[in-house]
């Protein structure tokens, strides 16, 4: 279109073309876009624009996917001009032409053309519907980008909003929107869409028109569609629709029943960080339907895990749900005792409000902290509880910290500090009061199975397993038998031979493949303590372990199931030249008392004989003294007492 030296002559040819009327200027423009420079290609597009005849605009929908970048980008602006061309390129047979509509619609974000998306996603073409579900959500993403989250004024009147855009003149670009994905969710296939249901949830939370608008009554295949999507996925953007829905009687139940089962901190961070819409009496309505939260499962340590800014208005959501009293009442109270400082100040404020059976208690001691925030409210509302607190309580007028010894009767917290530090005989005598003492002892140790500490965990186990409490806390134990800290699992593991249960059998052979020698031997011990004969008859294999604990609890269990067996096993345990292995051995002898006048004992008599006389180790020769002559353990009572002291 130039010659060597010369000025470009198509300036000249395109004023020609824009001024002339000739039918066929669109069909040789058309045919030279392709083979001309991406200037020139500029220059023919503009003369197409200008004259606006349909077929120079259909023409470019058809061309578009041969257009240059530049020139694609450059009709992205202008859309608005090309609706018509659109609506007849959705009608070709080809689906490229098809393809290229959709993608201007995506790029060119005009929403007006958004209901031509709805009619595409029934296209027998799968590029095609599928073209046109991301088409959708990107169109749907954009809008929400550009407006930003609804402000709470926004928010309160978007019930009639609906109304005011039908009565309007000319409806807002949003309408176009949400007629698109009306008309979409309607579609046969909508199950097999989840970014068009994705789309939906985002514009269910965060456009002004209300929820029924959006959804309607909608058939039982969509609202499951729905559903599902909302479960499966746990982004930050579902949270609006969260709320609306818990607006609607009709989707109340089943979305609040998702909540319950979510544990993604991301999306509890977005529910807590939208608290204002607690104010709507259907969301709280909805929240208190949730008895259980799986987010919660740690206890106070979730909340704990949440920004500083975000602590007041999670204990907010928090009061809102449904869980039981003593579970709320444990979570406050572990927020003031354990909280950091923005957790501990509304955590009080909340106990004083709802008067907890154990608030007068807390606030003795939160009184006596001398703390320059949170004492003088303890101090203020102490008054107005006295009501509720109990008599005998040990060192409550100070913080949490090392207990003394002393063994005074208490309530739970008192009996939680001490427990390390006293007697086992001790322990039960005192544990024994303060349940008597505490209405919630059991509701408290159980919360305290949740503690983000290992140790409170291990203490708590070790708890139920000296009051015999293993069966109260059932579920408990089972989730700690999987715990990520190896001490708690193989302490949880031992106690489930205290609490049987249907769950225990498969739980307890999946331990026996632990990585971790312990957990292996509490296993092995808790299926003799529950008679599981058929599992350990399966495990004769194993009595040459080479963790001298895993062999010395089998051999305890084959005592009574194989007596040749276990003789075996133990004669080999006493000769060896482990030191552990030959204290694991007598500890066995002493627990089955030698099996006096069975073949077990005229075996193992004469070795322990030998062992009690000729054994240069001195803490070895006097337990095998010890165990011929019958002498208890100490402290009177019977179990690993030989390997506690070992590990001491």
């Amino acid at each position: 279109m130039s010659g060597a030296g010369e000025q470009p002559v198509y300036p000249r040819i395109c004023g020609f073309l824009r001024a002339s009327d000739n039918l066929a200027v669109e069909d040789a423009v058309l045919a030279a876009l392709p083979e001309v420079s991406p200037q020139a290609a500029g220059a023919l597009i503009d003369v197409i624009l200008q004259r606006s005849a349909e077929r120079g605009l259909a023409g470019l929908v058809r061309l578009y996917h041969r257009l240059p970048e530049a020139q694609q980008r450059r009709l992205w602006d202008v859309t608005a001009r090309l609706s018509s061309a659109l609506r007849a390129a959705m009608a070709e047979p080809g689906s490229q032409q098809r393809l290229n509509a959709i993608s201007l619609i995506r790029e060119g974000r005009d929403l007006r053309d958004a209901y031509l998306l709805a009619t595409a996603l029934c296209d027998s073409a799968a590029n095609v519907s599928t073209g046109a579900a991301d088409a959708l959500m990107c169109l749907v993403s954009a809008w929400i980008a550009e407006q930003g989250v609804l402000s709470e004024t926004e928010m309160t009147g978007a019930g009639a909003s609906s109304q005011a855009v039908s009565a309007a003149p000319t409806a807002p670009p949003e309408s176009y929107l949400l007629e698109a994905v009306r008309l979409a969710l309607g579609a046969y296939h909508i199950h097999r869409e989840d970014r068009v249901i994705a789309a939906a949830l985002y514009l269910a939370g965060h456009s002004q028109f209300s929820f029924d608008t959006l959804f309607g009554d909608p058939p039982s295949r969509v609202k499951r569609a729905v559903l599902d999507v909302f479960r499966s996925k746990a982004e930050p953007a579902f949270v609006g629709f969260a709320y609306r829905a818990l607006m609607s009687e009709s989707w109340r139940r089943p979305v609040a029943r998702a909540i319950g089962q979510r544990a993604q901190p991301v999306f509890i961070a977005g529910l807590i960080r939208e608290v204002h819409w607690l104010r709507h009496p259907g969301v709280r309505q909805g929240l208190r339907s949730i008895r259980w939260l799986a987010w919660l499962r740690n206890g106070a340590a979730a909340l704990l895990s949440l920004p500083d800014e975000l602590i007041e208005s999670g204990v907010q959501f928090l009061l809102n749900l449904g869980l039981p009293v003593a579970a709320k009442a444990d979570l406050l109270r572990e927020l003031v005792l354990t909280g950091r400082p923005a957790a501990q100040k509304p955590a009080l404020q909340s106990i004083i409000e709802e008067r907890y059976d154990t608030t007068g208690r807390l606030l003795r001691m939160v009184a006596g902290w001398g703390d320059p925030v949170l004492s003088p409210l303890a101090q203020k509302a102490l008054p107005l509880h006295q009501d509720f607190a109990l008599p005998g309580t040990l060192s409550l007028n100070r913080r949490p910290g090392p207990a003394s010894a002393a063994g005074e009767p208490g309530g739970f917290d008192s009996f939680w500090r001490q427990y390390d530090q006293l007697p086992a005989p001790r322990r039960r005598q005192l544990g024994a009061e303060a349940s008597q003492l505490e209405p919630h002892f059991n509701e408290s140790l159980r919360f305290r199975c949740r503690s983000a500490k290992p140790a409170e965990r291990l203490r708590a186990i070790s708890v139920a397993r000296c009051l015999g409490l293993e069966s109260h806390l059932s579920a408990e134990i089972l989730g700690l038998s999987r715990d990520k800290d190896r001490v708690v699992r193989s302490a949880a593991l031992g106690a489930l031979g205290g609490a049987p249960g249907p769950l225990n059998r498969r739980l307890l052979m999946e331990a026996l493949q632990d990585h971790d020698a312990r957990v292996r031997a509490n296993a092995v011990e808790a299926l003799d303590r529950l008679g599981y004969d058929r599992e350990l008859a399966g495990l004769e294999g194993r009595l040459n372990d080479t963790n001298n604990r895993f062999r010395a609890n089998l051999a305890r269990a084959y005592v009574r199931l194989k007596p040749a067996a276990a003789l075996e096993t133990l004669e080999a345990m006493l000769a060896s030249p482990d030191r552990s292995c030959r204290i694991s051995a007598l500890w066995v002898a002493r627990d089955r008392g030698l099996r006096a006048g069975g073949e077990l004992a005229e075996g193992l008599r004469q070795r322990i004989e030998t062992m009690s006389k000729n054994e240069p180790d001195p803490l070895i020769r006097g337990r095998a003294g010890a165990v011929l002559a019958g002498c208890p353990a100490p402290g009177g009572e019977v179990g690993n007492w030989f390997l506690e002291e070992l590990l001491r």
